[in-house]
C-alpha cells in the first residue's frame, strides 16, 4: 500500500496556514463597509477576491455533477430574498433598494459556500482554527492598544487611572474592526467557538494557554464598553450553559460558571460605568432611532420603506434637538428590519428563526459537553440578543460569521444533505451571473463617482464636474449622484459667477428628491445669496435651520441674508440668537464684515444676554457678559449656577474663560489647576492650561498639558496646541504639519457621514461650499492660519504662505490680521504679495 505524500498532522496545519489570510483579509476589510463597500478601490480588490472564490467553487460544483446542498431553512431564505425583492421594487428609493438586495443576496450565496467548506471534517477544521487565530491575534491587537495607550499618558493622568471611580482616568472604549460595537458582536460570536477548542486541548500548558486566550477575549470585550455586547455575552453563556445541562462534569461546570461570574461581573462594571440616561448621549441616540423606526413601520407597514433605506428615513423623521447624528440603521436588528421590509420582512425573519430551531429540535448533539454545534448555538444566541439594541447588518464580518456558525450547526446536526440536483446548481450560477452583472452596473457609474472624488481631493472641480457628469449618466436613478453634481457646480460657481444659475437649479432639482438635508439648503441660500436674490435666500437658510437648530451657524448666515435685504430688526434677532446658542463665535471675525454689523454689536450681545436667560443658559450668559465687557456680571451668573450644580466642572472652566478674557491670567491658571488635580479627566482644562503655560514661557508644562489634552481625546483645538508647543521646543516641521491639519479641517469642514449613511457612498467634499463662509471662532481658522503662514514664511516657501492667505481670505475676508500680514510680506520675487 502506497503511503501518502504528506502527513494528516502537516496537511492540516497547512490547510490552516492557507486559509488564514483569506479570514484575516476578510475579517479585516469586511468589518465595516467604509474598506469593503464605500471606498473604491479596495472594494474591486474584495469583489474580485469574491468572484474568483465563487467562480471556483461553481466549476467545482458542476464537475462534480451538480451536487448542491439541502436545508430546512431553504424555502425561508429565498421567501426572505423573494421580500426584499418586492420591498425594494415598491421602495422610497428603489436604486438604493435594489443595491441592498444585492448585497443581501450575496451574502446568501456565501452561505451555501461555507456549508460546502464545511461538510469536510479537514476544511472544517481548519477554517475554525483559522477564525480563532485571526481572534487571538485580534485581541492581542487590542490589549496592547490598551496596554500602549497607558503607558504613553503623562504621569498626571497616569496616577489618575487608578484612584476611585468618580476621578478616574478611564481608558476609551476599545475599537477594532471598525468601532466598539462591531468588535464586541465579533467576540460574542467567537468566543463560544474558542470556548468548545479549548475544550479539545488534552494537555496541561495548552489548555493554560487556551485558558488565558480565553480571559484575554473577555477582557477585550469588556474593554469594549459596550454594553451590547455584554447583554449577548451573557445570552451566549447562559444558552450554551442551558445547552448541556445534563452533559457535563463538575469540574467542566465549575470551570464554565467561573467564567460566567467573571463575565457578570465585569460586566456589571461596565454597565455601571455607562449607566443609563435616555436623556443623553447613546441612549438618547438609541430611543430616538427606535422611536423613528416606529414611524416608519407606521408609514410603510407592509413591506417597509425598503431595503437599506432607514439611513435616509431616519433623517426625515428624527427630532434634530435630540439627535443630530447620521446612521444606516435603527440600533436594533429587529426594528432595522422591521421599519425596511414591513411585516412581510418580520414574518420571513421568523419563519427563518423557527425553521432553524424547529431543525435543532428534531436532530440531537452528537456528543457531550460543550460541542461545536453547541458553541455555535451560543454564539448564534449572543449575536441575536446583541441584536436587539445594535445592528450588524451592514458590517459583512459579522454577517459571514454568523453564516458559519450555523453552517456548522445544520452540519454536526446532520441538517445538511448533499446530494446532485442540476436545477438547483443552475439557480446558484444563474444568480451568480446575475448578480456579477449588476456588480459590474453598479461599479461602472462607481467608478466615475470615484474618480469626482480624487479631483475634488486635488481641487480640481471642473474635472470633478465633468466626472459626476459622466457618473449621473451611467447611473441617472442615483440621486446621490445628481447631489454632489450640485455640489461640484456650487463650487464652480463660488469662484465664477457663469455657473451660479446651472448650480442653482442643480440644487433646486436635487432638493425636489430628497429635500430633508439641511446643509444643501444652505448651499442653496448661499448660491442665491451671491446672485442678490436675498429673500429667497432667507428662505433657505430658514429651511436649513429648522432642519438642523443645533447648527449655531445657520441663524448668524440668516441674519446676514436678512441684513443684506435691508431687514435690519430681524437681522439682529438672527444675530443674537446665534450668540446666545455659541457665545464663543462672539471672536469670530464675521461681526466685522459690515459696518452696520460691527457698530451694532452692543446690541446684539444685550439681546443674546437676554435671550440666554429666557433660556436658562447661565453659562452661556456669563461668557456674554464677559464678551460685553462686564466681568462682575458673568462672576455672579457662574456663581448661581455653581450653587445649583455644586460638581459640574463647567462653573470651573467657565470661570477660567472669563478671567482669561479679563486678563487675570493668574486667577484663570489657579482655577484651572484646582480643577485638573481633582478631576484629571476634563480635557478643556488642560487645553486652557496649556495655553496659559505657552504664553507665560512654561513650555515643559504646556506640552505636558498639550500631552495630557491629547491622550482624552483628538480635536483640532488640541491639534493647535500640540503644534504651538511643538514651535516653541523648535521642532518646525511638526509644528507645520500639524498646523497645516487644523487649517485644512477648518475649510473643510463639516464633514458628516451622511453620504454613506444615506447612500452608501464615500462624501465628494465637506457639506459646505465656500461661499457658505460660515462664523468661525479665530482660533478655529484665524489664529493657526497666521502662525502656519509665519511657519512658511521662516522655511522660505513665501508663494505657498501667500496662498493661504488669500485661501483665508475667501473664507473669512474681515480678518484685519491676516490681510495686514498679507499687505506687508515681501516674496523673493520681488513686489507684494499678489493672489495666486
Amino acid at each position: 500500500m502506497r503511503r501518502p505524500r504528506f502527513s494528516p498532522r502537516f496537511t492540516a496545519t497547512a490547510t490552516v496556514l492557507l486559509l488564514t489570510l483569506p479570514v484575516a483579509y476578510l475579517t479585516i476589510f469586511y468589518s465595516a463597509p467604509i474598506h469593503s463597500t464605500y471606498f473604491y478601490p479596495q472594494r474591486i480588490r474584495l469583489q474580485g477576491l469574491a468572484a474568483l472564490l465563487v467562480g471556483g467553487w461553481l466549476v467545482w460544483k458542476w464537475r462534480c455533477g451538480g451536487e448542491a446542498a439541502h436545508t430546512p431553512i431553504d424555502l425561508p431564505i429565498v421567501a426572505l430574498l423573494a421580500v426584499a425583492l418586492l420591498s425594494a421594487l415598491l421602495s422610497t428609493d428603489a436604486r438604493l433598494s435594489l443595491e441592498t438586495v444585492v448585497g443581501a443576496t450575496a451574502g446568501a450565496i456565501a452561505f451555501y459556500l461555507l456549508l460546502d467548506l464545511v461538510r469536510f471534517p479537514t476544511l472544517r477544521t481548519a477554517l475554525l482554527d483559522a477564525v480563532l487565530f485571526i481572534a487571538v491575534l485580534t485581541c492581542a491587537t487590542g490589549l496592547y492598544r490598551v496596554v500602549r495607550w497607558y503607558i504613553d499618558l503623562p504621569p498626571s493622568l497616569q496616577v489618575a487611572t487608578w484612584p476611585s471611580p468618580g476621578r478616574a482616568v478611564l481608558p476609551p472604549r476599545l475599537s477594532l474592526l471598525g468601532n466598539p460595537n462591531t468588535l464586541a458582536a465579533y467576540l460574542v460570536l467567537v468566543l463560544p467557538l474558542g470556548a468548545y477548542r479549548w475544550g479539545k486541548i488534552r494537555t496541561t500548558p495548552g489548555r493554560m494557554l487556551g485558558a488565558l486566550g480565553l480571559i484575554a477575549g473577555l477582557a477585550v470585550l469588556l474593554l469594549t464598553q459596550s454594553r451590547g455586547g455584554v447583554v449577548g455575552l451573557l445570552g451566549a453563556a447562559l444558552t450554551g450553559l442551558w445547552s448541556m445541562r445534563r452533559q457535563i462534569g463538575r469540574r467542566q461546570k465549575a470551570v464554565l460558571f467561573g467564567l460566567l461570574l467573571l463575565a457578570v461581573a465585569g460586566g456589571g462594571l461596565v454597565l455601571l460605568q455607562r449607566g443609563f440616561n435616555p436623556g443623553a448621549g447613546s441612549d438618547e441616540v438609541r430611543l430616538e432611532c427606535w422611536r423613528v423606526a416606529f414611524v416608519v413601520m407606521r408609514k410603510h407597514p407592509l413591506l417597509g420603506s425598503g431595503p437599506g433605506t432607514f439611513g435616509q428615513q431616519l433623517i426625515r423623521y428624527r427630532d434634530p434637538l435630540r439627535l443630530r447624528e447620521e446612521f444606516a440603521h435603527a440600533h436594533s436588528m429587529y426594528l432595522t428590519l422591521t421599519a425596511e421590509m414591513g411585516g412581510l420582512g418580520l414574518l420571513a425573519v421568523g419563519w427563518l428563526a423557527g425553521a432553524f430551531l424547529l431543525a435543532l429540535r428534531r436532530s440531537d448533539s452528537p456528543g457531550h459537553g460543550f460541542t461545536l454545534d453547541r458553541a455555535g448555538i451560543a454564539g448564534l444566541a449572543g449575536w441575536g440578543v446583541h441584536g436587539l439594541v445594535d445592528s450588524f447588518l451592514d458590517k459583512p464580518t459579522i454577517s459571514l460569521h454568523a453564516f458559519l456558525l450555523a453552517a456548522l450547526v445544520l452540519t454536526v446536526r446532520g441538517q445538511v444533505s448533499h446530494r446532485p440536483s442540476l436545477r438547483r446548481t443552475l439557480v446558484l450560477t444563474l444568480v451568480s451571473l446575475a448578480l456579477a452583472g449588476a456588480t459590474l452596473w453598479i461599479n461602472w457609474g462607481f467608478a466615475a463617482f470615484s474618480h469626482a472624488r480624487a479631483a475634488a481631493y486635488q481641487e480640481d472641480w471642473e474635472s470633478a464636474r465633468e466626472w459626476m457628469e459622466t457618473a449621473t449618466t451611467r447611473d441617472p436613478a442615483n440621486w446621490y449622484y445628481r447631489r454632489d453634481l450640485a455640489l461640484t457646480y456650487g463650487h464652480l460657481a463660488c469662484g465664477d459667477a457663469s455657473w451660479r444659475d446651472r448650480a442653482i437649479a442643480a440644487y433646486e432639482d436635487h432638493l425636489r428628491r430628497f429635500d430633508a438635508w439641511a446643509p444643501d439648503h444652505a448651499n442653496l441660500a448661499a448660491l442665491l445669496a451671491e446672485a442678490g436674490k436675498y429673500d429667497r435666500a432667507v428662505a433657505a437658510i430658514e429651511t436649513a435651520h429648522r432642519l438642523d437648530p443645533g447648527e449655531a451657524a445657520y441663524p448668524c448666515l440668516l441674519g446676514r441674508y436678512l441684513e443684506a435685504a435691508g431687514r435690519l430688526n430681524e437681522a439682529l434677532g438672527a444675530f443674537s440668537t446665534c450668540l446666545a446658542h455659541a457665545p464663543r463665535l462672539v471672536s469670530a471675525s464675521f461681526w466685522e464684515e459690515t459696518p452696520w454689523r460691527a457698530s451694532a454689536m452692543p446690541q446684539i450681545l444685550q439681546q443674546a444676554i437676554q435671550r440666554s436667560e429666557q433660556e436658562g443658559d447661565t453659562l452661556s450668559q456669563a461668557l456674554l457678559y464677559a464678551a460685553a465687557g462686564d466681568s462682575t456680571s458673568a462672576l455672579s451668573a457662574i456663581e448661581r449656577y455653581r450653587r445649583r450644580h455644586p460638581l459640574s466642572p463647567d462653573a470651573d472652566l467657565t470661570e477660567a474663560q472669563v478671567l482669561i478674557w479679563a486678563g487675570d491670567l493668574d486667577r484663570a491658571r489657579e482655577r484651572l489647576e484646582d480643577l485638573v488635580a481633582r478631576e484629571p479627566a476634563v480635557r478643556e482644562a488642560w487645553l486652557l492650561l496649556g495655553r496659559l503655560y505657552l504664553e507665560e514661557g512654561e513650555v515643559d508644562r504646556a506640552a505636558e498639558a498639550a500631552a495630557a489634552a491629547q491622550a482624552l481625546g483628538t480635536d483640532e483645538e488640541g491639534h493647535l496646541l500640540a503644534a504651538r508647543v511643538a514651535e516653541a521646543q523648535g521642532d518646525l516641521e511638526g509644528a507645520r504639519s500639524l498646523l497645516q491639519q487644523v487649517v485644512n479641517g477648518a475649510l473643510y469642514t463639516p464633514v458628516s457621514s451622511f453620504a454613506p449613511w444615506t447612500a452608501h457612498r464615500l462624501p465628494l467634499e465637506g457639506e459646505w461650499l465656500p461661499c457658505v463662509r460660515p462664523p468661525r471662532r479665530s482660533d478655529a481658522l484665524a489664529e493657526p492660519a497666521l502662525a502656519l503662514g509665519r511657519l512658511l514664511e521662516a522655511q522660505g516657501r513665501c508663494e505657498e504662505a501667500v496662498a493661504l492667505y488669500h485661501r483665508v481670505l475667501d473664507q473669512e475676508p474681515a480678518l484685519r490680521s491676516v490681510q495686514e500680514r498679507l499687505e506687508r510680506i515681501r516674496c523673493p520675487s520681488g513686489g507684494a504679495a499678489r493672489p495666486p
